[in-house]
């Protein structure tokens, strides 16, 4: 292959291609969940009737903590963590695990 080519495939982006083509194959085989950790925090709104309905409840770090609804909550959509520590309505909720023992753990 002559220079030129080598370095027309060099600027075109082809080892770029190839890096990402590589990632996206590798990081998918070493990622696993795992389910011991501490749960996924999302936001929920806990004034509303109309946040009701997901299975979420409040978290029990959480600063506020809930101002009329605490369980069977859905996560809101388009806020970030720091929208909950801001607003009363909103609090950090999450899914409970079950345990072994059939009782919702934390």
């Amino acid at each position: 292959m002559p220079i030129g080519n080598m370095k027309r495939l060099i600027r075109s982006g082809v080892p770029f291609a190839l890096v990402l083509t590589i990632a996206l194959v590798l990081i998918p085989v070493g990622a696993s969940a795992d389910s011991s950790g501490s749960p996924v925090l999302s936001v929920c709104n806990t004034a509303a009737g109309n946040g009701q309905g997901g299975g979420m409840v409040v978290d029990e770090g959480d600063s506020q903590g809930a101002l009329h609804n605490s369980d069977n909550l859905t996560a809101r959509k388009n806020l970030n963590l720091n929208a909950a520590s801001h607003s009363r309505a909103l609090a950090t909720c999450y899914v409970p695990q079950e345990s072994s023992a059939g009782g919702a753990t934390t």
